[in-house]
């Protein structure tokens, strides 16, 4: 009795020390994860700034309103554009770019972010130039590659999720 106790608890704990291996041993993958999550904080703080200046535009556009948005917004949207969006975009896209991965599935997780990315980038710039020209045809595409970057957007977020899951990486959202 006592040894078939005393061979539970050994099981028991052999079970236990699988799970903590198979959760936390650093597999490539798992590293990769790591790594691209490293700088998190600072990606983040882009992304809510750019975030609270296009709900600026989201609140000023009202509903795709362009003569509304040329006669009182372009000063500040060209601000926007120039000293918020750009050089945020540009600072994540240099820090996804920098970090160090070696697995393909996780490269490919940083090229579908850095992609929604630029996407995003490039629609605000061609807003911009919409609204200078007054051109209703280029404000429609503009808004269109801002909403399909956004989409990309939350397929990253959604394949990290489940490459994360995969890997039995612990991620935060």
């Amino acid at each position: 009795m006592r040894d078939s106790k005393k061979m539970v608890g050994i099981v028991g704990l052999l079970i236990l020390l699988a799970n903590v291996a198979i959760f936390f041993w650093p597999t490539p993958a798992r590293q990769d994860l790591r790594n691209l999550r490293k700088n998190h904080d600072i990606l983040k703080q882009n992304f809510q700034e750019i975030t609270a200046e296009v709900k600026t535009w989201n609140t000023n556009f009202q509903g795709g309103n362009l003569q509304y948005s040329v006669n009182t917004l372009l000063g500040d949207f060209q601000s926007g554009v120039n000293n918020v969006i750009v050089p945020n975009v540009n600072n994540s896209i240099a820090i996804l770019n920098m970090t160090e991965l070696s697995t393909p599935e996780v490269i490919a997780l940083r090229d579908q972010y850095v992609k929604s990315l630029e996407a995003y980038r490039d629609g605000a710039e061609k807003m911009l130039a919409a609204l200078k020209a007054n051109d209703q045809e280029l404000f429609d595409e503009a808004k269109a590659l801002l909403e399909q970057s956004e989409r990309d957007l939350q397929a990253y977020y959604d394949s990290y999720k489940a490459v994360a899951k995969k890997n039995n990486f612990i991620y935060f959202d």
